[in-house]
């Protein structure tokens, strides 16, 4: 049956918390600038925004349109309060003041940036943008110009204030010059690489072990795929909720509100933890797999020594920090490194590979919880083509996000995979996991005929040679 009413008080809360989570400090004074933007050889003006830091730009939407006018990726605009709608091939009409000038840059408190409502033609995205009033009742949006060349499918360079876009290029960026500039410092660690190959296009801090959030829920959904494998649960079991884990869906890390006593099953479990990372989800399900999530740790700690995944540390199920009972407060947080994410990943992949039949969608219905959850992943929305898997976040592990990508090859279908552990915020994360998966895919493609090397240990290069080597980690270790 469902709980009409408590699924009401859960989308209120889910509401309220959205309101809080979508205005971070991160934007909060800002500085306008005038640039100017070259699109196709045409000069034209842009009125933006250096956010909170020098060089952390952000342009007006609308003058972007006036300068895409007369060229093939032309768009028209509607921008309200708290929504964009850009329809492709579509004829702007200009408003007072497009494609001119600041007439006196300064600083300004300026609307937060955050994630509105953003749509090209049908299509959702999520990206990190801000709007305000321009005129009464005129509003103007403004974007990352890497963001907007990256919706659009544009060229682009900047040169001082000068932004060159071409509509006749893809989007493409230099790897070696962002490392270089250090634009992944905004990470603790970043990988992307080929999982069916084992092949490591670029790696980052790839070995040094970092907080990772709730990415471990995918040791997570192993340990209990490994336990339905074995016959210890049945997908068929009724999944009694326990005081713990009612009590857990009451907290400000909740996703999903469960009674004590109500009786749900494993399926409807993981995807609560996999697409919204209901937290709550993870502890029930470790609860029916193994008594106590203790437990479950035990397992989970276990099954990483198997697969020589020499970094991991695992101290619950869900990757919340975990506070230790002393008279002093202390808190564990479970870590690892992205080349060892990347062979966890590339095993479930490979065993379990119906785990993007869940990571692939944008929402599913739960029937015995009485509520639809919805997929935490940004590139879900803003790449064709992903499939997974997991995103996580807690104040020390920062924002994080493991992605999947199958691609076809000359030689069948590869897997390509990101892993981003420790962005500032949000719109970091989507950008540089998104970044990295456009760098993945060129590298499979053959578009980067060289590759990033890296100085961590060279991966096998075939999915069965990379499972084995795993496999074998774990019977050295035993």
């Amino acid at each position: 049956m469902k709980h009409t009413g408590k699924s009401f008080l859960s989308f209120l809360l889910v509401l309220i918390l959205l309101c809080a989570v979508s205005v971070p400090a991160f934007a909060e004074e800002s500085t306008s600038r005038n640039f100017t933007v070259v699109v196709d050889g045409e000069s034209h003006n842009l009125r933006g925004f250096d956010v909170e830091y020098a060089g952390n730009a952000y342009v007006s939407l609308r003058d972007l349109a006036v300068a895409f006018a007369d060229t093939e990726k032309k768009f028209s605009l509607d921008i309200y309060e708290s929504e964009i709608y850009i329809y492709t091939g579509g004829n702007y009409v200009t408003c007072n003041g497009d494609g001119s000038q600041w007439n006196s840059p300064g600083n300004y408190y300026y609307p937060t940036i955050k994630r509105n409502a953003l749509y090209l033609d049908d299509t959702s995205l999520r990206y990190y943008t801000m709007i305000a009033a321009v005129y009464t009742g005129v509003y103007d949006c403004w974007i990352r110009i890497s963001d907007f060349a990256m919706i659009m499918d544009c060229a682009v360079s900047v040169s001082g204030s000068t932004v060159y876009l071409s509509t006749t290029e893809p989007f493409s960026f230099d790897m070696q010059r962002l490392e270089s500039e250090g634009y992944f410092e905004v990470t603790n660690s970043v990988l992307c690489a080929d999982a069916t190959t084992g092949e490591v296009f670029y790696s980052w801090n790839g070995d040094l072990d970092v907080p990772i959030a709730s990415t471990t829920k995918l040791m997570t959904y192993l340990v209990v795929m490994d336990a339905i494998t074995n016959g210890e649960v049945s997908w068929n079991d009724r999944v009694v909720i326990s005081a713990n884990a009612s009590a857990l869906s009451t907290t400000q890390d909740y996703q999903i509100m469960m009674d004590e006593g109500e009786v749900t099953n494993i399926y409807e479990l993981l995807c609560g933890m996999l697409l919204p990372s209901s937290n709550e989800c993870a502890l029930a399900l470790a609860e029916h797999v193994s008594g106590s999530e203790s437990a479950f740790v035990d397992r989970m700690n276990a099954r990483a020594a198997e697969l020589g995944l020499t970094t991991a540390q695992f101290h619950n199920s869900n990757g919340l920090p975990s506070y230790l009972n002393n008279a002093v407060n202390a808190k564990l947080q479970n870590r690892m490194s992205a080349n060892d994410m990347l062979k966890l990943v590339s095993y479930i992949l490979q065993v379990y590979p119906q785990i993007t039949d869940i990571t692939s969608q944008e929402e599913i219905e739960l029937d015995t919880l009485g509520i639809t959850v919805h997929n935490s992943n940004p590139l879900l929305y803003n790449m064709d083509g992903i499939v997974g898997l997991k995103t996580g976040t807690t104040g020390q592990a920062g924002y994080c996000l493991v992605a999947a990508k199958p691609v076809e090859l000359a030689d069948g279908q590869h897997m390509l995979i990101t892993v981003e552990f420790g962005a500032e915020n949000g719109s970091d994360r989507g950008q540089v996991s998104e970044l990295l998966m456009r760098y993945a895919q060129q590298c499979a493609e053959g578009e980067n005929t060289t590759p990033l090397s890296t100085d961590e240990d060279e991966l096998p290069q075939t999915a069965e040679a990379f499972v084995q080597a795993v496999v074998n980690a774990g019977r050295a270790a035993a």
